[in-house]
């Protein structure tokens, strides 16, 4: 619908009305400081930008208004003069701002059960956890009553949680103490996003994660390694489990302190609990373990791991380092791997640490000893006769006649007993297929029966990779493909 009535259709005559809301105002005379007071917050920022671009002189006394110099950098950086509280959301001036002005709880909220995590000093918001003394749930049951964490604001219950910060009742919105004093003499280095007013990629932080990084730009600049740093690493580590400076700060700060390394042990196994997929937690692992020289309880860390998760390369990783630094060749390894095979035939990355174990000790001679190589042959085509159609273990038998300096035509026995070229209708297995196109082709007269492979891959059993075969018949210089069930009688 217009916004104006067309109800009178002679155009020399016709004067526009709003069809609702108040009537457009007589037009009266005004100067522009009135205008000022009435304009919205938006047009005055339009107005003001317009005017810094089209006046050097008035940008620069806009500049002296809105910009302060940036501690530490001479005067060659500026920071805004103003900001506005993140508690109270009044506006301050950075240079006037004292300790204590806001009252708040410097905690984060959360419920905390017990000593799972350690208590917080620093962040943007209060923090409550669980008072576990509190008679509140003397007869609390979360299948009755719900959920703790979904009660954390409810009335009648706010007398069984208490602030993190000041271990004041739950019930006590504000913190009598102020800001955190443990804070006070540090002052926050912001991130640095060039100087255009626009940055061309400028990451969305939260305000709570830029307040705190902007902490631990400050305590990295003066090189603190203390107790409050090594918090605010925590606090930044809940807030982004990938950031892998704060995890080597963190670990920096711990060895400086000569921490309670088994403690942090404690904690970084819920840390990697549950974030399974961050390889900076196994990083940080590392360092610990190598700084203690034990890795006593780290097996069974490492099972408990792969139990959620059978392939998780970053677990695999440092169970083979785990394996090299602590000579670990003997320890049970092959029978891990047995295990994890026991439960599932296909896992590649068990596969491939029973490689390792078996071929990685330096002088080792692993699958270059004959009793060795046939007790692994042995226990491939063990997974064989399971999953014929599993690609881990024809590859396994690949790297023990490659790492020996044998023939493939070693395994030729083992691949026709999965694919015969006489009986085309009754291959079980593509990978054994495959194998055995690759040991024709190198017998003498045996391009043709290769071809004859190649080419019942790729109309029959993998022609996803029709054009693959193609190139390796190519390769042989037998021409194009052709219909198996023409070139098989």
């Amino acid at each position: 619908m217009s916004d104006y009535s067309d109800a009178d259709s002679n155009a020399d005559s016709f004067e526009p009305r709003l069809t609702s809301g108040e009537p457009t105002p007589e037009p009266q005379p005004t100067r522009v400081d009135n205008a000022i007071a009435d304009a919205t917050i938006e047009r005055l920022k339009v107005a003001l930008k317009t005017v810094c671009q089209e006046n050097a002189q008035a940008k620069e006394i806009v500049s002296r208004i809105l910009l302060g110099t940036l501690p530490g950098s001479n005067g060659s950086l500026k920071r805004k003069r103003y900001e506005t509280c993140a508690h109270c959301e009044e506006e301050y001036s950075v240079e006037e701002n004292e300790k204590g002005d806001c009252v708040y709880h410097p905690g984060r909220l959360a419920v905390q059960y017990g000593c799972l995590s350690r208590v917080s000093l620093m962040s943007s918001i209060g923090r409550k956890r669980i008072d576990v003394g509190s008679d509140t749930w003397a007869d609390h049951d979360d299948e009755v009553h719900g959920d703790p964490e979904t009660l954390m604001d409810e009335p009648g219950f706010m007398e069984g949680f208490m602030w993190d910060c000041c271990r004041r009742n739950g019930r006590e919105e504000e913190d009598a103490s102020g800001s955190d004093p443990t804070w006070a003499d540090l002052t926050p280095l912001p991130t640095d996003e060039g100087s255009s007013t626009h940055p061309l990629a400028q990451i969305a932080y939260s305000p709570d994660y830029e307040e705190t990084m902007s902490y631990l730009r400050a305590l990295m600049a003066a090189n603190e390694l203390s107790p409050r740093a090594l918090e605010l690493t925590e606090d930044l580590i809940d807030m982004n489990p990938a950031h892998y400076t704060v995890w080597l700060y963190r670990s920096k700060i711990l060895f400086a302190l000569e921490s309670d390394l088994y403690e942090e042990l404690e904690w970084l196994n819920e840390t990697a609990l549950a974030h399974q997929k961050n390889y900076q937690i196994w990083h940080h692992r590392n360092l610990i373990i190598d700084k203690l020289g034990s890795c006593e309880g780290e097996a069974e860390f490492v099972g408990r791991m792969l139990e959620r998760d059978a392939k998780n390369y970053h677990v695999w990783s440092y169970r083979q380092w785990l394996v090299r630094r602590f000579n670990l060749w003997e320890a049970g390894e092959l029978e891990f791997t047995e295990k994890m095979l026991k439960e599932d035939v296909r896992n590649n990355s068990a596969w491939n640490h029973r490689w390792f174990v078996v071929n990685g000790k330096v002088a080792a001679m692993g699958v270059g000893d004959p009793k060795i190589r046939a007790r692994e042959i042995r226990v491939a085509e063990e997974a064989i006769k399971k999953v014929a159609q599993n690609q881990s273990p024809w590859n396994y038998l690949r790297g023990i006649v490659k790492r020996c300096g044998l023939p493939l035509a070693e395994l030729k026995g083992i691949a026709e007993q999965y694919a015969s070229l006489e009986h085309p209708h009754s291959v079980r297995s593509s990978f054994a297929l495959d194998l055995l196109a690759e040991i024709l082709a190198e017998e003498e007269g045996g391009k043709e029966q290769a071809g004859r492979a190649l080419d019942l891959l790729a109309t029959r059993y993998d022609p996803v990779r029709k054009n693959y075969w193609a190139y390796r018949k190519s390769q042989l210089g037998m021409g194009e493909l052709k219909q198996a069930v023409n070139v098989i009688a």
